[in-house]
């Protein structure tokens, strides 16, 4: 289940939820920019044995939230890895984790893009517990390739548009 909202990105992380519900707060629409919220839980399957998300799944919660972001701009993700012409491979992922998820924690994704080049994007993640405990901050960078020798490209217009919905 994914849902857009508008809502104030912070000059810095928040670290309490008294930070967090300030970030949260409705605001005129001169203090608002772009951010996409995903909401999903931590299900057995994502757990190590203890019942905590397995660290390197925190990646997959993102892209999960990426995902559903490139779809509700109305691209069709598997049309363009069928055809082939543009790939967006990731050439760095990092996660800052803050505080652990157990089975059955709900999870929201705050997603934005923090930087966008010629060639390449960033993309942030704050998770966030029950919509309000910070978890964990995944960065990932992408860049744009041909789909025959992986040469860079241009992000293409409407990739770039979609991106800059989220800064």
């Amino acid at each position: 289940m994914w849902l857009l909202t508008i809502a104030q990105k912070p000059a810095t992380l928040p670290t309490s939820e008294k930070q967090w519900a300030e970030v949260d707060r409705p605001r005129p629409a001169t203090e608002r920019i772009p951010m996409f919220a995903y909401e999903t839980w931590v299900k057995l399957y994502d757990t190590d044995a203890a019942g905590l998300l397995f660290f390197g799944n925190h990646f997959r919660v993102m892209h999960d939230a990426y995902e559903a972001y490139l779809t509700s701009c109305g691209f069709d993700i598997g049309e363009i890895i069928r055809t082939g012409d543009l790939l967006i491979p990731l050439v760095h992922a990092e996660c800052d984790y803050h505080h652990q998820l157990n089975v059955g924690d709900r999870i929201t994704v705050h997603l934005t893009c923090d930087k966008i080049s010629t060639h390449s994007f960033v993309l942030k993640a704050n998770l966030l517990r029950d919509a309000e405990t910070h978890v964990a901050t995944v960065t990932t960078v992408h860049v744009c390739t041909d789909g025959s020798g992986g040469n860079k490209v241009p992000i293409p217009g409407n990739v770039r548009d979609a991106l800059d919905g989220l800064r």
